[in-house]
């Protein structure tokens, strides 16, 4: 396929924008969960909260509680941002529940924004949720 992005490739694209979404993490010492949004995800639907369910445990009771958490990404560094590709792959296809239910590979690109420390991963090819095809896609100079 072709204009599928390589290491080093800088890149924008406005679709990514309304598709980046945090990954649930933990504070160590109280459990207490938050979104992490230096691991970005991609997701082609609009996943705006989730809600968790801590659960804490006081001698012989347990007390559970919901705590609803944002998973959008609203950092205003994120939108329009210049992403460079750090490393690509090709793989994450398999089968499903039978033996014609094939998924094929796809393209894997993990990129980092530039100046700064988030990542995203998506693919450019196969059969995944939160794609960016190269139509999705436009390429910058590395002079910025």
């Amino acid at each position: 396929m072709d204009n599928l992005l390589q290491v080093g490739d800088r890149f924008v694209s406005p679709k990514l924008d309304n598709m980046l979404y945090g990954e649930i993490a933990y504070v160590p010492d109280t459990g207490e969960p938050y979104m992490d949004f230096s691991k970005l995800h991609t997701e082609d639907y609009d996943c705006r909260t989730t809600a968790i369910w801590t659960e804490t445990k006081e001698g012989g009771w347990s007390r559970h509680r919901e705590v609803p958490l944002s998973t959008k990404a609203k950092d205003p560094n994120l939108l329009g941002a210049t992403w460079v590709v750090i490393k690509t792959s090709f793989g994450g296809g398999g089968c499903a529940h039978g033996p014609h239910d094939v998924f094929p590979d796809g393209h894997h690109v993990v990129a980092q924004r530039v100046g700064g420390s988030e990542t995203v991963n998506f693919y450019q090819s196969g059969c995944f949720v939160g794609m960016l095809e190269p139509k999705d896609i436009s390429l910058r100079c590395g002079c910025e």
